[in-house]
């Protein structure tokens, strides 16, 4: 069972390309990406941070490289 909410405290994210809409806008499918592929097992986990870098094709949709944080967030929440 997935949670219904996540609460993210801060998430700073650096992504060349994005106005503070499109940013604001990414931010919220990431979190959304997250919510998604949350476990009930990991559902009140607290971190404190995580460090990521990500490379993508230039002109990936950014659907698909939000997915691609959240996926990448979460696999930081299990180790």
């Amino acid at each position: 069972m997935c949670p219904e909410t996540v609460h993210i405290e801060s998430l700073h994210l650096r992504v060349s390309g994005m106005d503070r809409v499109q940013a604001a806008s990414f931010g919220e499918k990431v979190a959304s990406g997250m919510q998604q592929g949350l476990t009930a097992q990991q559902s009140s986990e607290q971190i404190g941070s995580i460090d990521l870098r990500v490379s993508t094709p230039e002109g990936a949709p950014q659907d698909d490289l939000a997915a691609l944080v959240a996926e990448r967030i979460l696999l930081g929440l299990r180790r």
